[in-house]
This record gives structure tokens, sequence and C-alpha cells, in this order.
């Protein structure tokens, strides 16, 4: 059985030292509309996005998704998004009063 070149890169994490760069972080996109995680999923695939690296995806808010990837990964997922001129949300706060629409 022949293994593709991200299966190798994938097994080959496991014999490299562990990242200095520990930890997570949320990438913020503009979306249409919220849909089934599952497809969501299967979209960023077709872009290039590894799902398997995607720890967490939701819609913190109308026409916007969040994505949960490794620090050492946002970097990749911000390249292959420019790529298909998709641009991030580097000013999303999900905790503003806009946001949360609380009325106090």
């Amino acid at each position: 059985r022949r293994r593709t070149k991200t299966a190798k890169k994938v097994i080959a994490r496991n014999f490299i030292p562990v990242s200095e760069n520990q930890g997570f972080q949320y990438v913020y996109l503009h979306c249409r509309g919220k849909e089934p995680i599952s497809s969501m999923r299967s979209k960023l695939r077709k872009l290039g996005l590894q799902s398997g690296r995607i720890l967490d995806v939701h819609f913190p808010a109308n026409q916007v998704v969040a994505l949960l990837v490794h620090n050492d990964y946002v970097n990749d997922v911000e390249d292959l998004l420019n790529r298909q001129k998709i641009t991030l949300l580097a000013d999303f706060n999900p905790l503003s009063g806009d946001i949360l629409k609380d009325p106090k």
C-alpha cells in the first residue's frame, strides 16, 4: 500500500522534537451562513487544509466561522487561504458587545 506525502509527514511528526510553540489559537473567516460542521470540514479539505489538524469548527457569530488550530499550523492555514483569496478576520473579537448582543 502506497503512502501519500501527507501520511508520511504525519508519521514523521512522531519522531521529531515537540515544538516550543505550544498552544492553540482560533482563526476567524467570513462565511455566508451556518452549515453542518461536516460540510464545513469537507469544504476546508477541498481547499487544501488538513481536517485532522483543525481541532474545532464553530460559528461564533453570523457569517463568521472559527477554526481552532495549533500555533504551528496557523501560518500554513493563512498561506493556503490567501492562495484562494480568502482573507482572515484579524480584528474579530468574539467577546465584543456587538457579537454577544447583551442588552446590559
